[in-house]
C-alpha cells in the first residue's frame, strides 16, 4: 500500500501517480507494503452436494459406456460385469464415507459388512469354490474386531461407545453356524476360531467394564 503526502491518503498497489491529485508518487516518497491492489480471490470450493453429483454423473457415463461395449462385444468379455459391480460399489463406498465422515468406526464397520457380501456373492457367482466361507468372512470379522479396539484405544473411546460394535460383530459372525450346520463351509477351522474368539471379547468387555457400563446407561438413560 503507498501513500499520497499532499492528499494523505494510502493508495493500494504500485501507482505512478497518485488518482486524485495526479501527483507524481516515486519510490522514494511512497510507503509501500506489497499489498495487491485487489485482495486475492480465493478459490471455489465443491460442495459436498456438487462433489456426489459429480460422481454420479461419472458412473452412469461409465455403467452406459460398459453395458454398450458389452453388447457390441457380444459378451465376448466376462470381467466387464465385474468392472461395472466395482463402479457402483465404488460409488457406494464414496457415499458411506460422505455421509458417516465424523464417525470412522462406523465408516469402517459398513465398509468390511459390505466386502463380506461382496465376497459370498463373488465366490458364489464363480463356482462358489468356498473360500468365502472358510477364509475371507472369518478373517473379516477377525480384523473387523482388532481394527475396533485399536480405534477405541487411539480415541479413547468409553466402553459403552464402542461395545455394540462388538456385539453386532458376535451376532453377525454367528450367521457362520447355519452354514457349519448344512456343511456348505468346507473348512470350518477358522470360523470356528473366530466365533470362539468374538464370544471370550464379548464376555470379557460385559464382566470386566461392567460397572462402566452400567455407569454409562444410567447417565444416558437418566435413572
Amino acid at each position: 500500500m503507498q501513500y499520497c503526502p499532499k492528499c494523505k491518503i494510502k493508495i493500494r498497489g504500485q501507482k505512478s501517480c497518485c488518482p486524485l491529485c495526479q501527483s507524481k508518487i516515486t519510490q522514494e516518497e511512497a510507503t509501500s507494503f506489497d499489498v495487491p491492489a485487489f485482495p486475492p480471490k480465493k478459490p471455489r470450493k465443491v460442495s459436498r452436494v456438487s462433489f456426489f453429483k459429480l460422481i454420479t454423473f461419472i458412473l452412469v457415463t461409465a455403467e452406459i459406456f460398459f453395458i454398450s461395449f458389452h453388447y457390441l462385444s457380444h459378451r465376448q468379455f466376462p470381467w466387464v460385469p465385474i468392472v461395472m459391480w466395482s463402479l457402483v460399489i465404488g460409488w457406494l463406498d464414496i457415499l458411506i464415507t460422505m455421509y458417516l465422515r465424523n464417525n470412522i468406526l462406523k465408516v469402517i464397520t459398513v465398509e468390511v459388512y459390505i466386502a463380506i457380501l461382496i465376497d459370498y456373492f463373488i465366490d458364489k457367482k464363480y463356482g462358489f469354490y468356498g473360500w468365502s466361507l472358510s477364509w475371507m468372512i472369518p478373517a473379516s470379522f477377525l480384523g473387523l474386531c482388532l481394527i475396533t479396539f485399536l480405534i477405541a484405544l487411539i480415541t479413547k473411546l468409553h466402553p459403552i461407545e464402542y461395545i455394540s460394535y462388538l456385539f453386532l460383530n458376535l451376532v453377525l459372525s454367528l450367521g457362520q453356524l447355519y452354514f457349519i450346520w448344512k456343511g456348505i463351509t468346507r473348512h470350518t477351522l477358522l470360523p470356528v476360531i473366530s466365533i470362539a474368539v468374538l464370544l471370550v471379547i464379548n464376555a470379557g468387555v460385559l464382566i470386566f467394564q461392567s460397572r462402566a457400563l452400567k455407569s454409562s446407561l444410567h447417565r444416558r438413560l437418566n435413572f
